[in-house]
């Protein structure tokens, strides 16, 4: 997964382990590893992806967990936390 910062500013991963509430971040959707979705994934709350999304992802609240092994072959819009 490339990440292209929106300023030309260079980009750094940090690898770091987190601790998430899936109640909490409002996590109500799973799409795991070896999973492939063809169309645009809409989620009224959070998810976590790990598979393949060949489209848009459209996280309407809560938290998208984008796992490192996912590919998401379109735009991702979270209006509220995006973590990969």
């Amino acid at each position: 997964m490339n990440i292209t910062p929106m300023n030309d500013q260079a980009s750094e991963t940090v690898s770091c382990v987190l601790s998430i509430d899936p109640v909490k971040e409002k996590i109500t959707a799973v799409l795991p590893a070896g999973a492939t979705i063809e169309g645009a994934l809409r989620l009224k709350e959070g998810g976590r992806i790990g598979g393949v999304v060949k489209g848009n992802v459209i996280s309407e609240s809560g938290t998208l967990l984008i796992d490192s092994s996912a590919i998401v072959e379109g735009d991702i819009v979270a209006k509220g936390r995006c973590i990969v």
